[in-house]
């Protein structure tokens, strides 16, 4: 999942978007950047371990990318490319009219191996 993450903050460096993890915290010095922007979240289940001692982890993913009012197939393309070239995943877009906005979701599911922690 780190690896992703590396990808997806690169590529939106390169593009001059926005990303966080989560969600963006508005406040009086920084409000929410307008669209486009990437959010991500991860969610981990601990499966067991295996015979040398690692922890296997299903991981739960996700990259949100925003747009204002319509898909950007140009955008969506590119960031299929640079961040998820070699995944399996699930797209969906959701139209969110009380923002005027565009969510396309890219949801996957990866097994990581972990050292477990001595303690």
């Amino acid at each position: 999942m780190e690896e992703l993450v590396v990808r997806a903050k690169a590529f939106c460096k390169r593009r001059g978007l926005p990303i966080t993890h989560m969600e963006f915290k508005k406040t009086s010095r920084k409000p929410v950047p307008e669209p486009p922007y990437v959010v991500w979240m991860r969610r981990d289940s601990l499966r067991g371990s295996d015979t040398v001692g690692r922890l296997l982890v299903d991981v739960d993913g996700s990259f949100e990318l925003y747009t204002d009012r319509n898909p950007d197939p140009a955008l969506e393309e590119a960031f299929e490319a640079a961040v998820l070239p070699d995944l399996d995943y699930e797209k969906e877009q959701v139209g969110i009219s009380s923002e005027n906005m565009v969510q396309t979701s890219y949801d996957f599911r990866i097994l990581q191996k972990r050292l477990k922690q001595n303690g």
